[in-house]
């Protein structure tokens, strides 16, 4: 017959060798190895390969779309802030981009404003930074774009002369100077990307946007 003493005894010997295993594996403080797309150190190549291979369609999809006049998906609609409630019904596997994350439009509060003071914009990006890192499956983050043709164009920024001027000056070096400026404005916001002309030529003064163009030469 077997010792039911005994029985217990085992029992509870195998529950400290399996407390002990555990408690030397937390009181060593190595956390656990990231998936290969989350190493740092990991090639890119090989981040990406990984990344790849766990995002579903659906996911994919995701990151080739963008929010602009119509984030007011993911906002709060009396206050304009970012909602992770309606952001999870909205974009579940999270987004490529948001447009224009400093502007208003899409709320109400656009009748009244049309850009976030820079404190808000900076909040808001944040929110929707920690929504995609921390609750959609794989926590890529999004990318946040602004217009700076001749300027980073948010509220208080510094506006130089459009384009057209600005290739007038023929000073590469002078204009680059003014485009770093523009660069550290929309970092301080937490801008990743800026749509700035780069070759546009103008063949016909009836397209919609000469604003844009520097000069051919």
């Amino acid at each position: 017959r077997a010792n039911p003493r005994l029985a217990d005894e085992r029992m509870i010997a195998l529950l400290l060798v399996s407390t002990c295993a555990f408690l030397a594996t937390s009181a060593s403080g190595q956390p656990p190895a990231p998936m290969p797309y989350r190493d740092r150190r990991a090639p890119v190549a090989v981040r990406v390969r990984d990344l790849l291979d766990r995002m579903t369609l659906e996911e994919k999809a995701a990151q080739l779309c963008c929010l602009w006049a119509n984030k007011n998906q993911i906002l709060d609609a009396a206050t304009g802030a970012f909602s992770p409630e309606r952001a999870a019904q909205a974009i579940p596997h999270g987004i490529g981009q948001i447009g224009r994350p400093s502007d208003l439009s899409g709320t109400r509060r656009f009748a009244t404003a049309n850009f976030r003071e820079s404190e808000d914009v900076v909040a808001f990006i944040n929110a929707v930074q920690h929504f995609h890192v921390e609750q959609t499956r794989l926590g890529i983050p999004a990318l946040f774009h602004e217009e700076t043709a001749h300027g980073l164009v948010v509220k208080g920024a510094t506006c130089f002369p459009n384009p057209t001027a600005l290739g007038s000056t023929w000073d590469p070096d002078l204009i680059e100077r003014a485009f770093a400026h523009v660069g550290r404005q929309g970092r301080l916001r937490g801008i990743t990307i800026g749509l700035s002309p780069v070759l546009d030529l103008i063949r016909d003064p009836r397209w919609g946007r000469n604003e844009e163009f520097f000069g051919e030469d």
